[in-house]
C-alpha cells in the first residue's frame, strides 16, 4: 500500500470514522459494489464495545468484511433493529448471522 495512504486511512480511522473507514477499505480492496457497512452491523458493534481498532488488531478484517455482506443480505433486518431497540446489551442475539463473528472479535479484544 502506498504510504501516503496508509498515512490517510490511519488518521482517518484515529480521527474517530474508524468503522466506516475500515468498511470501505476493505471492501473496496475486494471490489464491492457499496461500501457501506449496514447500520444494523454498525449498532451492533456499537452495543458491544467493538469498533474497527479492534477489528484491525484482532487480525479479523477479511472477517469483517464477510459480516458486512451477510449484515447487508440479512432478510431480518427489521427483527436486528427491534431487538437494537429493546434489548439490554446481553449476549448477541443467536438470529444474527454474524453472532460468532462478533463474539469472536469480542473475546479476543477482552482475552
Amino acid at each position: 500500500m502506498e504510504t501516503s495512504l496508509a498515512n490517510s486511512i490511519l488518521t482517518a480511522i484515529l480521527a474517530g470514522g474508524a468503522a466506516l473507514v475500515l468498511s470501505a477499505f476493505v471492501l473496496g480492496r475486494r471490489h464491492a459494489a457499496d461500501g457501506v457497512m449496514p447500520a444494523e452491523l454498525a449498532r451492533m458493534m456499537r452495543r458491544y464495545g467493538i469498533d474497527a481498532r479492534d477489528i484491525a488488531s484482532t487480525g479479523f478484517a477479511d472477517d469483517f468484511v464477510g459480516a458486512v455482506r451477510n449484515c447487508a443480505a440479512c432478510d431480518r433486518k427489521a427483527q436486528c433493529r427491534e431487538w437494537l431497540e429493546l434489548s439490554l446489551p446481553t449476549d448477541i442475539p443467536l438470529f444474527c448471522g454474524n453472532e460468532e463473528f462478533l463474539n469472536r472479535v469480542k473475546y479476543a479484544k477482552t482475552g
